[in-house]
């Protein structure tokens, strides 16, 4: 285990990982098809058309095209299915283009997986079932290298990615589950659909996603209790083309700075929650040199003790449509929900606050730029063109908003601009507004809601996992006893439980020496026994609920001392010329088929046996054969031997 010490995260990352434990149980338990029904935010909360957010503006920035694809292959489609490391990576491994590779269950990832390499391969889960690829927290997960010529595309639809580590040493060093390089220039494409990417980590950049040149999307997807030790703990994306859409992205964690780091990219967000993300320093929204558009959005319940909490921009332009950034917590004299540095922010509808009565805005050689119905709390430059509001902390109210109450507001109806929540909802507020801005009803008096300029129904509860069963016990054990070992067989459990088995581990009693295997082996020996004693043995199985019963004991046996024996025949002497001839054979007891002997030769007068050069192998039935030269004028003697084994000396005397 010490060998992976460096794949282990910081004590404060695993507590994180343990509130979201429920989130990992369902990933291995067959709830991930519910747990994403449950949790995927609305896509319907976007303006109506018609309405200001979808007239043309000259401000609007245009962000990337969808990538999702038009339709996923199912796995009744697919070229493969597999349900386990080594066919994972032969499958990868003989990928071609257009391959679609089918995973079924939860696969175990047993060393790095091998990297695609220019070729569009689509990465799906069985309809049936929840399907997984699990690192163990020590291995990386899917990679594709597409720098090369051409257009391709990896996608990853309807799939959980667990447990992706990226480490210096072995492998590479970013994106734990997915990890993805295009080239400038062509169409390659990283697609992320309908999945649930959690618990991975990366010792640099991009816990869950890794992106560099190419175009990305991610869409109907959660990202969830990812970790990083620098920057982007649930994606890093570099010079693409990104697009997210109804996704949730939250109880990341990145020891450095940000959730999500965006460098030199065009990213265009709708309806995409980020909440109860945690970053060391910069901000949980880190943008760099990059332009990014927000739609109906939430970025709240954030926190950044040592810079901004929200939406940090570097020299970047934003868009803030029908998007809230509110609540996030940051480090003393630092704003809590957006700090930009050169670039401009440009918002409709939205809102920009917090609770308290923070900065919550702040402005270094950047701008605001005309407004529409936008509203900022606290101190800082807030909002300046018309239709913006700047309130104190914790006062913000809803509100209606049109040409009837505010002139030069563009004439919107209350069911489109009824956008402003309270700072802090509380049961008594009464504001006579009962709709959102697309005019569908807000929850009642003393309902929980997420704060915003868009209507989201209130994340529930996860449901109950279901009870999980380890494997009955196995069967039909017997045992052959060795020299101090016994070699022991079973047949598997007749009940797998709620998981596949994964491991056995045969018991020996008395002394309680054991040995463990990996499923489907269902032999295994057992070393360090005691010769003359009688043993019986015990297996157990091992599946995702943990260890089953033990199985009946095998029948006793007794470990004996092996002996081994070497027989040399006495043979016979012949005259051959200028020299003589021995020919004699042999037989042996316990010794393997295709041991070479050491024969050993002493003459008349010599004091001592020298070695022989001769090639004497032991067949399959324990027998060999020896034929030598000798000196014709001397008798002589000469034995075999085989490691610590002597024959008996056998003497020839010479032909009278």
């Amino acid at each position: 285990m010490s060998s992976h010490a460096s794949r282990i995260r910081p004590a404060r990352s695993r507590s994180r990982r343990q509130r979201l434990a429920a989130g990992a149980v369902l990933a291995t338990t067959g709830l991930l098809g519910t747990y994403m029904a449950a949790l995927r935010p609305q896509p319907t909360y976007a303006a109506p058309p018609g309405s200001a957010a979808h007239e043309s503006d000259s401000r609007t920035r245009t962000g990337p095209r969808s990538l999702a694809p038009s339709s996923i292959p199912t796995c009744g489609q697919a070229d493969i299915t597999v349900t386990d490391d080594t066919g994972l990576r032969s499958a990868i491994v003989s990928s071609r283009d257009d391959s679609v590779i089918c995973i079924s269950g939860t696969i175990t990832v047993l060393s790095d997986l091998p990297d695609l390499d220019d070729t569009t391969v689509t990465f799906v889960g069985d309809d049936s079932t929840v399907d997984v690829i699990d690192g163990q927290d020590y291995f990386a997960l899917i990679a594709a290298d597409f720098s090369g010529p051409g257009d391709d595309t990896v996608t990853i639809a309807g799939l959980g990615l667990s447990r992706g580590t990226a480490i210096a040493s072995p492998g590479r060093n970013s994106g734990g589950a997915a990890y993805f390089v295009g080239r400038i220039g062509d169409e390659d494409a990283l697609v992320i659909d309908g999945s649930l990417l959690t618990d991975s980590n990366a010792q640099l950049q991009g816990g869950a996603v890794y992106a560099k040149q190419g175009n990305v999307s991610i869409t109907d997807s959660f990202l969830t209790g990812n970790y990083t030790a620098t920057y982007g703990s649930a994606a890093w994306l570099q010079s693409s083309d990104v697009t997210v859409a109804d996704t949730t992205i939250s109880g990341n964690d990145a020891l450095y700075a940000a959730t999500v780091f965006s460098l030199y990219s065009t990213v265009n967000v709708s309806t995409v929650s980020m909440t109860g993300n945690y970053s060391t320093a910069g901000g949980n929204l880190y943008l760099s040199s990059s332009t990014a558009r927000l739609e109906n959005s939430f970025v709240g319940s954030n926190t950044t003790p040592g810079g901004v909490g929200g939406i940090f921009a570097n020299g970047s332009d934003v868009d803030l449509v029908f998007t809230t950034v509110y609540g996030n917590s940051s480090v003393a004299g630092s704003p809590s929900e957006l700090d930009l540095v050169a670039g401009s922010v440009d918002s409709w509808g939205s809102v920009v606050g917090s609770p308290s009565d923070d900065t919550t805005m702040r402005l270094t050689g950047g701008a605001v730029l005309d407004d529409t119905y936008s509203v900022s709390t606290g101190q800082g430059p807030g909002f300046s063109g018309p239709g913006s509001h700047d309130v104190t902390g914790g006062t913000l109210q809803l509100a209606v908003v049109d040409d009837t109450q505010t002139p030069g507001h563009g004439g919107r109806t209350p069911a489109v601009t009824s956008l402003l929540v309270t700072g802090a909802p509380t049961d008594d507020v009464d504001t006579g507004v009962n709709v959102d801005q697309v005019g569908n009803l807000r929850p009642g008096s003393g309902t929980t809601w997420t704060i915003g300029s868009r209507q989201v129904n209130f994340t529930p509860q996860p449901p109950t996992p279901p009870p999980a069963f380890p494997p009955s016990a196995p069967r039909d054990v017997t045992a052959t006893p060795g020299d101090g070992s016994a070699v022991v067989s079973w047949t598997p459990p007749s009940d797998p439980g709620s998981f596949p088995v994964t491991n056995y581990r045969v018991i020996a009693q008395p002394g309680g020496p054991s040995c463990l295997v990996t499923a489907p082996t269902t032999t295994c020996t057992i070393e360090g026994l005691t010769n003359g004693r009688p043993y019986t043995f015990t297996v157990e199985a091992l599946n995702g609920a943990g260890w089953g019963p033990p199985s009946r004991p095998s029948e006793p046996v007794t470990p004996e001392a092996r002996i081994v024996a070497l027989v040399l025949d006495q043979g016979v002497r012949v005259a051959a010329g200028a020299h003589d001839r021995i020919r004699t054979t042999g037989s042996s007891v316990n010794v393997p088929a295709g041991v070479r002997l050491t024969p050993h030769i002493r003459y008349s007068g010599q004091t001592s046996f020298s070695r022989g050069k001769a090639t004497i192998t032991v067949q399959s039935d324990g027998t060999f054969r020896w034929t030598r030269k000798i000196k014709k004028d001397r008798g002589l003697t000469a034995y075999v031997s085989w490691q610590d084994v002597d024959s008996n000396r056998v003497y020839w005397a010479k032909v009278r």
